[in-house]
């Protein structure tokens, strides 16, 4: 259980745990694209991480059903214990059609 006064400093997998679901494009790293369930300390959108527009048609699909939120290399989401969750960097908010 996470203490009432704490941040949560989201970097990479720090980022993708803050939320329910969390969604890796494939990479160099990881060729194939798989979801993975985080912490839920959230769960209105889904969280990728170093985020490259070039594969943008990656999450095309995701967009279409969930919210996104997609974290450029260098940029952090921080999750204070009101809930709120700050950005820093290179952070991009797709929002699913309504």
């Amino acid at each position: 259980m996470m203490a009432k006064n704490k941040i949560i400093v989201g970097i990479s997998a720090g980022a993708l745990v803050i939320n329910h679901t969390c969604f890796v494009s494939g990479d160099e790293d990881y060729p194939n694209e798989f979801t993975m369930t985080g912490l839920s300390l959230k769960s209105n959108f889904i969280c990728e991480v170093h985020y490259d527009k070039t594969r943008h048609e990656r999450i095309d699909n995701i967009v279409k059903e969930n919210n996104v939120i997609a974290i450029e290399d260098n940029s952090a989401l921080f999750y204070y214990p009101t809930g709120e969750i700050v950005t820093i960097g290179k952070v991009h908010f797709f929002n699913k059609p309504v």
